[in-house]
């Protein structure tokens, strides 16, 4: 493991003595130096071994040039956002978004509302034939859901976070996704981020809780 120097020899040095020491130990020792090619220029220049993952140019006028011409296509010649002209993929209506936005993937829809229309219901990637709009039991009501996180000691069954470390409320999680099945059994304490978990591979979430 790696040693750090505590916080109060910061801008200090060590005394005359020790720095000898040091420069004998290191006497005779070749730093071994990587050849890459500069990404600007196209100039050969050599760097130590931890930085040949990162090193892409070889100075800093190389490496602000390449970004000052990055940033080149982000705004006109009077310095202002350059936008570009795209189809809404809902309503094919023509809007302007900013092009570095169309370059993450993003900018396929002129609003909000556009993009809502087109990410609900069976079109959502958390989809399930409907089963979220499916009623609760009458029998699944606070004092019923109380009573499970008490059973848990207040903990989620996931990842052991306590109800008072977490800041709220437990949510109860149906284990085999029957919302009618309230027996204690099928009930399970879990937290926001685990419970949200329990939407992806249910089958394998289902095996999982009644193996506990």
């Amino acid at each position: 493991m790696k040693k750090q120097h505590p916080r109060g020899f910061l801008g200090k040095s060590h005394p005359e003595e020790v720095r000898r020491k040091i420069g004998e130990g290191n006497r005779g020792k070749k730093t071994k130096w990587i050849r890459l090619v500069c990404e600007s220029c196209g100039k050969d220049f050599e760097v130590t071994p931890y930085r040949k993952d990162t090193a892409k140019n070889c100075s800093l006028k190389c490496k602000h040039g390449v970004h000052g011409e990055r940033m080149k296509e982000h705004y006109d010649r009077r310095g202002r956002i350059t936008f570009v002209e795209r189809t809404c993929e809902n309503c094919e209506g023509l809007f302007q978004p900013h092009i570095a936005n169309t370059r993450r993937g993003y900018g396929k829809y002129c609003s909000s509302k556009c993009y809502g229309e087109v990410v609900k219901g069976e079109k959502h990637h958390l989809w399930n034939n409907g089963s979220s709009f499916e009623p609760y039991g009458i029998d699944f009501n606070n004092k019923l859901r109380e009573e499970i996180r008490k059973r848990d000691n207040y903990t989620c069954r996931e990842c052991n976070f306590a109800q008072k470390q977490l800041g709220y409320k437990l949510s109860i999680h149906h284990i085999d996704y029957n919302k009618r099945n309230n027996r204690g059994d099928n009930l399970v304490s879990l937290c926001r981020g685990c419970h949200t978990q329990t939407n992806f591979g249910r089958d394998e979430w289902t095996k999982y809780f009644q193996g506990k």
